[in-house]
């Protein structure tokens, strides 16, 4: 099928192209020193680390999406495997034979890692680096984590557009052409024919608003799974080549081996390659070129030729490096600077890292916006329809190429929640209908691109930076919506978060929909089974990039397949707001003045709990409890993050505790919330307001007219709930056994504590005692250490992703123990610790042993050394060898490990035992452990 069509040109995008944004001074670390980096995982390029990486050279691979293979899965082209040129060398042969869609990115992967490649995942061109001599010697990489350099002696360039040899200097030609042919194929809207899409899209230069417009052009306006094969980008060839050390201008390609080489080598460069249809070749050979065959085989001549030049260099002294920066043509916008994370690619390393300076840099403006809203999730893709529909020009950036977030990856049907308004809409009669509502509201989207920095105009978010394949670029907002799912552009912009929940190595599992899972049999090999990855599955940290990669390709070979294109995630950063909702808050049903969406649900953490309130006889209603739902309600002021002005955060990384987050992450729920978020968006654009500032009546007339907020309702839920009184306290102080008695005193604070202190005198009971400790009063600890060391240790479960769902007393009263820090509690625990072995149920371990950390007696330092040495508690950590590491039978021992070792820290350490285990864990592959044992050596 051909599309013909016109489209108009964004407004703003001719002159927003002669624009910059200031990046100020900064260092930025190195990855690592190699003979060759490869930017982009196509096929050549794959091909080109193999080869080289094989011969012995040291090779890094910086790949933009979460699986490999550039050209064949990316773009879906199995099909032309079957057409065209036949593999005949080794690498194709073993590659290009795999017909499996979900096959072929293990095959990729697994010929690469053998061959010696290191490569990471969801990293996009950044930049280039040069010596003292002006001489190109690397290359910037950016991603969740920030700005990362690559010292190199060689560069590949496999990127769609030769974009990094463009920024070492390499010149193209001129572009002489109205339109740019584009095709994709997809799934028809029978969901069961492929077709292919071809257009001449309007393309008049090569830019990235222009290029996303005919990507989106492309796309199907209705629901489908991302699972493959699917098509994550348009295939086209550049109608401008880079001007090459040679030439070819034949229509006919020559036969690979005969290919002279300098058609891949720019002009005016050393050291660097180019393996995409910037090739210096004419457009029909560029076009046999790049068929999947011919490119792998190319790329491997190219592999060895880069592997010669490698062995004939040096790599750069330290302190000779340099970002290459270049001047802009016209200034910088006043007042406007880009903030940046400034993380490694794994958080925490054991040697020193090297670093390399980066000048003033100046980013082009590459469009402006009323609203940007990063992440096309469900709260992402409901608050961009929200704020055009409201008459706001609307962006919506994505990393991925795909729209849906969690939806497209394997979860389009609705558990639980709060089945009102736009949800509704949302959901239709069959499949969810985000798509064609998206395209209706004339939202605009960018695919492929990395929202990796803020603009700033002092404390207030003006714009966001993103990484994509062509370079880094700048699109302004008056009103931006972080739904990035790990608040990334709030984290940027100097956001208060929390991740690991403080130091607890509390995270919810991370899924990989349909994966199958290795079990580890009697003879230690790996053998399949009929589980999958949805349950008691590794929970992930993105922003490790180097262990984000290990995750995905660990549980793809553990399964022999890769089912979806990337894992579903729960849970990772949670950013601070004006206010953050807590358990109190849910149990006591509370309401706000500036409420704007209701959640539905009960508490599911695919994981444990760490809330003191859940600990003390507090949890919020289980998902065991299926008769009704828990309603929770959000107020505008949890999705403005503290300090920062013109910003809001929506999907799983508003601002709750672990726990709440738990029960409000639901699809339902974040719909609504995402579309308000968008509403309040839009007043703000038409009334020249701040979300601060908005006209919080009107945006809660509105939802209530759509019946995200329930009209009938609406006079008693727009009040704010007062704190309990001092006579609600001190009858609640008379029986805290009983739960709604708990949570009074809990809501109460430090004016609950006299009342508990007089009921302790009068009455001393355990449950009095307990609740003392759980508002920090060490009044309590003498009765509830006593209760402790009389109560014997019950059988328990294993880790498991439901058998965290009610607190065994004993567990609830180690922990809650411990809360005032009072080391009276000391001995007490010790002496359950003692009773303990490697088997002792999770929780019960995970109790006593985070208790003793929070105390941090030196009294304690003795027995957990000796729990550390005994059998089977040690030695769980790997560097990335074991497709069962990222399942809960080994996952949950490492964490006993690390809990127990960073307990044994905090109490002062025994003969460097605790420091050796958790300097060990930072070469774990398991992005939470490497993040926990470095928050713990840090002193935190």
């Amino acid at each position: 099928m051909r599309i013909a069509f016109a489209v108009a040109m964004l407004v703003a995008t001719g002159r927003a192209q002669e624009r910059y944004v200031e990046a100020p001074a900064r260092t930025v670390p190195v990855i690592d020193r190699v003979d060759i980096v490869v930017v982009g995982g196509n096929e050549g390029g794959m091909a080109a680390a193999w080869n080289a990486a094989r011969q012995g050279a040291r090779v890094m691979l910086l790949n933009e999406t979460t699986f490999l293979g550039g050209e064949v899965m990316t773009k879906d082209r199995f099909d032309e495997l079957q057409q065209g040129p036949k593999p005949t060398t080794e690498f194709s042969k073993a590659l290009l034979r795999e017909t499996s869609a979900s096959r072929y990115p293990v095959v990729a992967a697994k010929l690469l890692l053998e061959a010696g490649v290191t490569f990471l995942y969801n990293t996009r061109h950044g930049g280039v680096l040069i010596d003292d001599q002006n001489r190109l010697c690397g290359v910037v990489t950016a991603n969740k984590a920030g700005l990362q350099a690559v010292i190199a002696k060689v560069v590949i360039d496999a990127t769609p557009a030769g974009a990094v040899a463009e920024a070492a200097g390499a010149r193209r030609e001129p572009w002489r052409v109205e339109t740019l042919r584009v095709s994709r194929p997809r799934r028809a809207a029978d969901r069961k024919t492929r077709e292919m899409i071809e257009q001449d899209a309007p393309m008049t230069a090569l830019t990235w608003a222009a290029i996303n417009r005919a990507e989106h052009a492309l796309r199907e306006t209705w629901h489908t799974y991302a699972n493959p094969p699917f098509a994550h980008a348009m295939n086209f060839v550049l109608p401008a080549a880079l001007v090459g050390s040679a030439t070819w201008e034949g229509a006919e390609l020559p036969k690979t081996a005969k290919l002279d080489l300098g058609v891949l080598r720019p002009a005016g460069t050393e050291r660097l390659y180019v393996l995409s249809s910037a090739a210096s070749v004419s457009r029909e050979a560029a076009r046999a070129l790049m068929h999947p065959v011919t490119l792998s085989e190319i790329g491997e001549r190219v592999g060895m030729a880069a592997l010669q030049e490698a062995r004939a260099a040096t790599l750069p002294t330290p302190g000779t490096v340099r970002v290459k920066t270049a001047a802009p043509t016209a200034d910088t916008l006043p007042a406007l600077a880009i903030r940046q994370l400034s993380e490694a690619e794994r958080p925490y390393r054991a040697r020193q890292r090297e670093t390399v300076s980066q000048a003033r840099d100046a980013i082009p403006v590459w469009a402006e916006y009323d609203v940007v809203v990063v992440g096309s999730g469900p709260a992402g893709h409901a608050a961009a329809i929200a704020a055009a529909r409201g008459g706001a020009r609307t962006l919506m950036i994505e990393q991925a190429g795909f729209i849906g977030g969690n939806v497209a990856l394997g979860i389009k049907g609705f558990w639980r929640g709060y089945r009102h308004g736009f949800n509704q809409e949302w959901r239709g009669k069959g499949d969810p209908q985000y798509a064609r509502l998206l395209r209706e509201a004339k939202v605009d989207v960018w695919y492929h691109s990395l929202a990796m920095g803020a603009v700033m105009r002092g404390q207030t978010v003006a714009g966001v930076e993103v990484a994509t394949w062509l370079g880094r670029g700048v699109a302004l907002g008056k009103v931006v919506i972080d739904a990035s799912g790990e608040g990334d552009v709030c984290a940027a912009a100097g956001a208060t978060f929390f991740y690991l929940n403080d130091g607890d190595l509390c995270l919810e599992e991370a899924s990989f929909m349909g994966q199958k899972r290795a079990s580890s049999g009697s003879d230690g090999k790996n053998t399949r089974d009929r589980r999958d990855l949805y349950a008691n599955s590794l929970p992930a940290d993105p922003i490790d990039i180097a262990g984000f990669t290990m995750h995905h390709v660990l549980a793809a070979r553990g399964g022999g397949t890769q089912n979806f294109p990337m894992a579903q995630i729960r849970e990772t950063r949670r950013i601070k707001g004006d206010w953050v909702i807590d358990e109190r808050d849910v149990n006591a049903g509370r309401t706000y003045r500036d409420v704007i969406a209701v959640s539905a649900s009960a508490f599911d953490p695919h994981g444990f709990y760490s809330s003191d309130y859940s600990f003390a006889g507090l949890m919020p209603m289980t998902k065991h409890v299926r008769d009704r739902d828990l309603t929770v309600y959000v107020p505008l002021r949890a999705i403005l993050p503290a300090g920062l002005e013109n910003i809001m955060a929506v999907g799983r990384c508003y601002s709750t505790t672990h726990d709440v987050q738990a029960i409000m992450r639901m699809n339902p729920d974040v719909l609504n919330l995402g579309y308000a978020a968008g509403h309040a968006a839009a007043l703000c654009i038409k009334n020249g307001t701040t979300p601060r500032t908005v006209d919080i009546h009107a945006l809660q007339r509105h939802l209530a007219e759509i019946d995200i907020l329930p009209a009938d309702k609406l006079g008693e839920l727009t009040r704010d709930l007062p704190p309990p009184t001092d006579a609600e306290l001190r009858d609640a102080a008379q029986d805290p056994a009983n739960p709604t008695n708990l949570l009074t005193l809990a809501r109460g604070e430090q004016a609950a504590c006299q009342p508990l202190r007089d009921a302790l005198a009068r009455n001393p009971t355990v449950a009095t005692a307990k609740a003392l400790c759980l508002l920090g009063d060490p009044a309590g600890v003498p009765l509830l250490t006593a209760w402790i060391d009389e109560t014997p240790i019950a059988d328990g479960p294993a880790y498991d992703w439901e058998g965290f769902l009610s607190v065994p007393e004993l567990d609830g009263a180690m922990w809650v123990s411990a809360i005032p820090r009072d080391r009276r509690a000391t001995a007490a625990l010790v002496r359950k610790l003692q009773q303990c072995h490697a088997e002792t149920s999770f929780n019960t371990l995970r109790s006593v042993l985070m208790a003793l950390g929070r105390i941090g007696d030196p009294a304690a330092a003795p027995a957990l050394a000796e729990f550390l040495r005994k059998p089977g508690v040690r030695g769980h950590r790997d560097t990335g060898t074991q497709p069962v590491s990222v399942e809960s039978a080994q996952f949950s021992r490492a964490m006993i490990e690390l809990f127990a070792a960073a307990a044994l820290f905090r109490c002062g350490d025994s003969e460097g035992l605790a420091r050796e285990i958790l300097m060990a864990y930072l070469d774990d592959w398991r992005g939470v452990f490497v993040r926990f044992a470095g928050y713990t050596l840090e002193g935190r």
